[in-house]
């Protein structure tokens, strides 16, 4: 079995989050960093495998890294005050060849307090792991930043319904409301990551669409998954100034 895991203390009791503060579940090109790598720009934190939060958290990255064939090292990091997350190609380990996950212990301490468990978190991890298969695969091939976001949240509906059939504790309207509230309003703006009615419309499609493939008894590949994501994301108006994303 295949993985990769470097994670980081999270400090359960640290709450004092504003609700104005939004997830924005970014992917980071390595040439667009300012200081030139995420260990240079980022703040890593230990965690002793002894943390009783180190199990589950390896059981969910090695369920995602086989479901989406995409083999990164996984960080917590100081995500400050903006409760994110982001994804990047850069490789700071040789053990994670296809890339780094950086998910703020902000970010965890928020969505840990909206359910039991914090279910939200592994279909948050599984947007940031389906940037990685655009990178990989190169499945969208310069869309544009709303699309390529919007690709990650129908990939994490994907995997929410996968967590569904395994019996895994997984709350699928807190999810929704989750990936709603991430939404912005920036009409217009080449940073657009979609609408809260576009974020939570592109989890749900993607967790019927699987959804839908079960209840034909049909199993769907990676491949298959891909494509259909990408049909998805093609029918999402783009605005006028979309950033395309940069090599």
């Amino acid at each position: 079995m295949k993985y990769v895991l470097f994670i980081g203390y999270i400090c359960l009791f640290s709450l004092n989050v504003s609700s104005q503060v939004k997830h924005r579940g970014c992917f980071v090109r390595k040439g667009t960093l300012m200081k030139g790598s995420v260990k240079d720009s980022y703040t890593f934190l230990p965690l002793s495998p002894n943390d009783p939060l180190y199990a589950p958290t390896v059981q969910v990255i090695v369920e995602i890294q086989n479901a989406f064939l995409v083999y990164p090292v996984f960080f917590f990091y100081d995500d400050k005050d903006q409760n994110n997350a982001l994804a990047t190609d850069e490789i700071v380990e040789q053990k994670g060849p296809d890339g780094t996950i950086l998910f703020g212990k902000r970010l965890f301490n928020r969505e840990f307090i909206k359910t039991a468990g914090g279910t939200t978190i592994p279909i948050i991890m599984a947007h940031e792991y389906a940037h990685l298969i655009d990178f990989k695969f190169g499945a969208l091939q310069h869309a544009g930043v709303k699309r390529s976001e919007l690709f990650a949240d129908y990939f994490a509906g994907l995997y929410m319904y996968l967590r569904i059939m395994r019996g895994e504790a997984t709350n699928v309207e807190e999810s929704y409301n989750s990936f709603k509230s991430m939404g912005d309003t920036d009409v217009g703006s080449p940073d657009s990551h979609g609408s809260p009615e576009e974020r939570y419309d592109a989890l749900k499609t993607g967790y019927e669409t699987a959804k839908a493939y079960a209840a034909r008894n049909q199993n769907m590949n990676l491949n298959m998954a891909i494509n259909e994501a990408k049909a998805y994301v093609a029918t999402i108006k783009l605005d006028d100034h979309s950033k395309v994303p940069e090599d």
